[in-house]
């Protein structure tokens, strides 16, 4: 299984231009309803 470091999502629903860096082991995504936390999930399993 690949590791991923680093995910840029330019113009994917919520995400106008955002980039995730994963430097860790362990990344956990909490945020308040919308503002994209799937997005970022669904921008994963596209790569």
């Amino acid at each position: 299984m690949a590791n991923l470091k680093k995910i840029p999502i330019v113009g994917y629903k919520k995400h106008q231009e955002s980039c995730m860096d994963f430097n860790s082991d362990l990344t956990i995504i909490v945020g308040e309803n919308e503002p994209g936390k799937t997005t970022i999930l669904e921008a994963i399993e596209i790569v």
